[in-house]
């Protein structure tokens, strides 16, 4: 009987025991569940400071950085107060400026219109100046005729000639013959042997302003073979010895320039030809053989006279004129080799077209 009942507990034991190593086994299981829980919310809790640290972090810097806008805005209303002072302070200076402006250019309206009058005076005071200049010229005489006395060339002295028969003032000259008579001249001017190229330029340059002015106006020189004519209108080289035909082609395009700001234009063409035993040659054409005919047209009065068939040179500068010149002067020297005495037989007229427009006033004439 006790034999059994401790069998029985011996059962109930091992019942127990095996009911206490499975819950044993359960709870192991449960801590090593805990366990890994609590790792798992260790390391959460290492995120979550690590992350708490990096916001303290981010915080101190956002406190720092508006601390930092405080100062910002601090100066900019500063600035701000600063630059309301200078825009009062710039609106007292536009409106200062402004009335300054209005005054000068009620001042400058003003000159405007003075200046307009004086323009509208000084082109009537010009067209009043060419009308004087022409009746000036005319009082002078239309046709007028001076006398140059050539001075001895080296070979004239040494073959034992003088001047000495010869007596010169402003308007007159004279001559003593083999006779020993004194024969007077008169004429409008008399240039003594000693007088420049300037001199004899200094008579006729108002006749360059007539020109330029719209009125025909020739200069003819007339003397026998080495009297000097070719000397008195052309010259040697660019200096003081240029002759009248340079000298009055460099003022005309210097007074042309000057005239641009009373608003006239100017062009200005050359011909050049020779005329020898009633044969015309073009010296401009570098072509040979071209028939030249003299062309009359109108009345009595207003007739016209033109050389058909003549080349027409436009010139701007002075160099152009000086290699026409040059080119007019070679063209005749090589037909005097052919012929003979040619140089002292032959003439050659030198013309010059000016045309003229006033763009202000719209006058033109040529």
């Amino acid at each position: 009987m006790r034999l059994g009942v401790l069998e029985s507990e011996k059962e109930r034991v091992m019942e127990e025991k095996m009911t206490m190593s499975t819950d044993v086994t359960r709870y192991q299981q449960n801590l090593d569940a805990s366990n890994l829980e609590i790792q798992q919310l260790k390391a959460k809790l290492q995120d979550k400071t690590t992350e708490c640290e990096q916001l303290e972090r981010k915080f101190h810097m956002l406190v720092e950085e508006s601390e930092e806008l405080r100062n910002c805005q601090k100066s900019r209303d500063e600035n701000n107060i600063a630059l309301s002072e200078q825009i009062a302070e710039y609106k007292i200076e536009v409106k200062s400026v402004k009335d300054f402006l209005e005054t000068t250019q009620s001042k400058l309206d003003n000159q405007i219109s003075i200046a307009e009058k004086l323009d509208i005076e000084l082109r009537e005071g010009n067209e009043e100046r060419r009308k004087l200049l022409n009746v000036v010229q005319e009082l002078k005489g239309n046709i007028r005729v001076f006398c140059r006395v050539r001075p001895l060339l080296k070979k004239e002295i040494l073959d034992g000639n003088d001047n000495t028969h010869i007596e010169t003032s402003q308007k007159s000259i004279e001559i003593t013959n083999d006779c020993n008579k004194n024969v007077p001249y008169t004429f409008d001017r008399v240039f003594g042997d000693t007088s420049s190229q300037e001199e004899i330029f200094t008579d006729v340059a108002l006749l360059v302003q007539s020109a330029l002015d719209g009125y025909n106006v020739c200069i003819f020189a007339y003397g026998q073979t080495g009297a000097g004519k070719t000397y008195t209108m052309e010259g040697q080289g660019d200096g003081v010895e240029m002759g009248i035909i340079p000298r009055a082609m460099k003022l005309i395009f210097q007074k042309s320039e000057e005239l641009l700001k009373f608003g006239w234009k100017y062009k200005l063409s050359v011909q050049h030809v020779e005329i020898y035993c009633e044969v015309l040659q073009d010296l401009l054409n570098r072509e040979t053989g071209v028939k030249l005919d003299i062309r009359t047209a109108g009345g009595v009065k207003n007739s016209s006279v033109w050389v058909h068939g003549l080349t027409e040179h436009e010139v701007t500068n002075q160099n152009m004129v000086k290699s026409l010149l040059k080119q007019a002067n070679q063209k005749r020297a090589t037909a005097a080799t052919n012929a003979n005495e040619r140089s002292s037989r032959s003439h050659s007229v030198f013309m010059l077209k000016i045309s003229a427009c006033n763009e202000l006033t719209g006058e033109q004439h040529t």
